[in-house]
């Protein structure tokens, strides 16, 4: 059976590969400051004794490194959505502007992206493609 050329050049698949493997590390990380960051607020808190003073200080850091977090993913995202549907891409980059929704786009972004990498004989680990893996 022979293969089809491929309709991505080498830059793309790069791009296509450092993206996702930025949106996908981003998402790990956002997940990881929902979950701990704001226990780690008030652990400090309580060790210094100022968690009822700083309360608010502290629930206005946990919301911007989660904000912060997510606009870079939302970020990162577009990027990917742009390398991966080209002009087609709009609706994934609004997706990712939408807290749940970002994660389907994601999934699907990854997705596609794993299928094409696999369509130009590309191996895809867990966290995608290492961009260095590309011929």
């Amino acid at each position: 059976m022979e293969s089809q050329p491929s309709q991505y050049d080498r830059d793309r698949l790069v791009t296509m590969a450092n993206a996702q493997r930025n949106v996908i590390r981003l998402y790990l990380v956002l997940v990881l400051v929902s979950l701990f960051f704001p226990a780690a607020l008030v652990a400090l808190g309580t060790m210094f004794g100022l968690s009822g003073q700083f309360a608010g200080l502290f629930t206005a850091l946990d919301l911007a490194f989660r904000l912060v977090f997510f606009v870079l993913v939302a970020l990162q995202g577009g990027r990917l959505a742009r390398a991966v549907e080209g002009a087609n891409a709009l609706t994934y980059q609004i997706l990712f502007w939408i807290p749940c929704l970002s994660l389907v786009a994601l999934l699907i972004l990854s997705s596609r992206t794993n299928r094409i990498m696999k369509e130009n004989g590309i191996k895809v680990g867990f966290l995608g493609v290492n961009p260095s893996d590309i011929p």
